[in-house]
């Protein structure tokens, strides 16, 4: 969504330990927070492609809603 590429072995790998952990989460949710402050409408238009979305691609903002949907699937 920030326009950076995801890179799969630098997110994955394992933390050193769970304030390690912590401190990553926190700054990603600074970062993404930062973001959303400033997303335009094109923003949330600009498509993304990777292998794993379903069809190969979607919209930024396609790709938000199951994440603001995702813990209503826990309650049903």
């Amino acid at each position: 969504m920030r326009g950076q590429p995801f890179v799969f072995d630098h997110e994955a790998r394992a933390a050193g330990s769970f304030d390690e952990l912590v401190a990553r989460f926190e700054a990603l949710q600074t970062q993404e927070a930062a973001w959303l402050t400033t997303a335009t409408e094109a923003d949330l238009a600009r498509e993304l492609e990777d292998p794993l979305i379903p069809s190969g691609r979607c919209s930024v903002a396609q790709a938000l809603m199951p994440v603001c949907l995702h813990s209503h699937g826990h309650r049903a």
